[in-house]
């Protein structure tokens, strides 16, 4: 039996070699600044952690759950969308119509600039997402921070409408 490989063949098995060969180096470098632990609470792993068989005391975890935990990098305080949309209210709220008509500000800055408008656009994407809600659903001050913040943007866009 002979085996016959052409340069067709031998192309598309370097191609394929190359990309699982990239594809691995890609992953290696993601998973180069997790933590690999075993046995360990998942309160105890540092984070990002990937944990194997993650020991919780007063739960009994079967399947997947009870072999694999994935604990991630939390987020700081300042980063989340809510008080990054609080910023940017205070930044727009200080270029309103007010100062528009009273001359301190030329018209190209009203309400700060197109590109604010946008990243105030992002961040009320961003609390639509799962995570985000979630977070703020169960979190009672951020819950009322975020109603005060509706409260100060329902004046704002009176007094803007009021205006005209």
């Amino acid at each position: 039996m002979q085996i016959i490989i052409t340069a067709i063949d031998a192309l598309i098995l370097a191609t394929a070699i190359s990309v699982a060969i990239m594809t691995i180096g890609c992953m290696g470098r993601i998973f180069r600044s997790w933590h690999i632990c075993c046995g360990c609470r998942p309160s105890q792993a540092p984070a990002p952690a990937i944990i194997f068989f993650p020991l919780n005391l007063t739960t009994l975890c079967c399947g997947l759950a009870g072999i694999l935990k994935v604990k991630r990098k939390e987020k700081t305080r300042d980063d989340v969308p809510d008080k990054k949309l609080r910023h940017i209210f205070e930044t727009i709220h200080g270029k309103g119509i007010q100062t528009l008509t009273t001359g301190t500000i030329p018209v190209r800055e009203y309400l700060e600039s197109q590109q604010t408008l946008e990243a105030m656009d992002e961040s009320i994407r961003q609390l639509k997402r799962d995570d985000a809600f979630t977070d703020i659903f169960f979190d009672a001050a951020r819950k009322d921070d975020l109603y005060i913040l509706l409260e100060d943007m329902n004046a704002f866009l009176k007094e803007e409408e009021s205006a005209f």
